[in-house]
């Protein structure tokens, strides 16, 4: 592997998304340009030297902010290595916009995230690839929207900034680590495998306010694409309502914790709406999920079975019911833990 010793980079404006570097045959001569299409790239290398550790070729750009007008892909090569940017900044007045960043095991890392300039509505962007992708910085609306972040990416996605953004999370592949303080970033939580796929995503929470005391949680359609939530940050979390759907829940901090949800209702399953059933998993005998409010259980699809086990034990505070008229619920408790309906 070759490490850059001295270099000239030239980048006309508004380059298309993709850039790669060629070298010659020759080991101590990179001069290629890439066409796009429409615009080039020149970068010049003066002198460079042959190593073996790839991890000593991690970039560091600097803390200038950069400025996104479109979706943009970067392909990182070699294996443990890392580019560092700036904040970015999406200064789009349309839809919202994708992130790519691909080379399994190889790290993006961006000091912020604006996700709109978009002066009319609410967007969302779309972190995706293959390789990791770090924000280290707050991820900030930008505009007066509720803007929102969906995760693709296969690789691992860390959130370590002090977020502010209010639109929806949804996470559908990977691992994604939160690990700052998220009290202000006040959207709900989506956790679950995108359709037409097996992935099985997992979230961990590597702060006590990872997630808001505001935030509304909800799972998978279906079991074959259940996410998982990690608590490995506290003994005490507090999140606002479940509103729906399939998910596995874990403690790996390694101390006796608890999940409160506040909301007096929750629902499992609406009976307002016509899922067939759906499974909550407690995967620890350390955690204990417990429901201040009601949990619904219902749906116009009749004779169907919801799950609640694992490990783990639930409580319910409020009544477990299917309101649907005409319609019959059931509920099955599996694994060891146990389901306790308290007052």
């Amino acid at each position: 592997m070759e490490t850059l010793k001295e270099f000239e980079l030239k980048i006309e404006k508004d380059i298309d998304q993709k850039y790669f570097l060629f070298p010659y045959s020759d080991p101590t001569r990179y001069d290629r340009p890439y066409s796009s299409g429409v615009k080039s790239v020149t970068v010049s290398f003066k002198y460079v030297e042959q190593v073996t550790n790839t991890a000593a070729n991690n970039l560091d750009l600097g803390t200038g902010v950069v400025t996104a007008s479109s979706s943009r892909t970067i392909a990182l090569a070699g294996t443990g290595t890392k580019l560092t940017i700036g904040a970015v900044n999406i200064t789009s007045t349309s839809s919202g916009r994708t992130i790519t960043a691909n080379g399994a095991g190889n790290t993006l890392e961006m000091r912020g995230l604006t996700l709109s300039g978009n002066t009319t509505n609410a967007v969302t962007v779309t972190l995706a690839g293959t390789a990791n992708l770090n924000v280290t910085g707050a991820i900030v609306d930008g505009q007066a929207f509720a803007n929102g972040v969906t995760i693709t990416n296969t690789g691992t996605t860390t959130f370590s900034g002090n977020n502010t953004y209010t639109g929806v999370t949804t996470i559908l592949a990977g691992t994604t680590i939160l690990s700052g303080n998220n009290s202000s970033a006040t959207g709900s939580l989506v956790l679950g495998g995108a359709s037409g796929t097996l992935d099985k995503p997992v979230v961990k929470l590597n702060s006590v306010n990872a997630i808001s005391s505001s935030s509304t949680i909800s799972g998978s359609s279906t079991s074959d694409r259940v996410g998982t939530l990690d608590f490995n940050a506290g003994t005490a979390y507090t999140l606002n309502s479940y509103s729906g759907g399939t998910m596995n829940f874990t403690n790996s901090f390694g101390q006796a914790s608890v999940v409160t949800f506040t909301n007096v209702a929750n629902i499992l399953t609406s009976s307002a709406g016509s899922s067939g059933g759906r499974s909550l998993q407690n995967n620890s005998a350390n955690l204990d999920i417990v429901f201040n409010g009601s949990l619904d259980i219902g749906s116009s699809t009749t004779d169907i079975v919801n799950t609640i086990g694992g490990a783990g034990d639930f409580v319910v505070k409020g009544n477990i019911s299917s309101t649907t008229a005409g319609s019959v619920r059931g509920l099955n408790k599996t694994g060891a833990g146990v389901l306790e309906r308290a007052k």
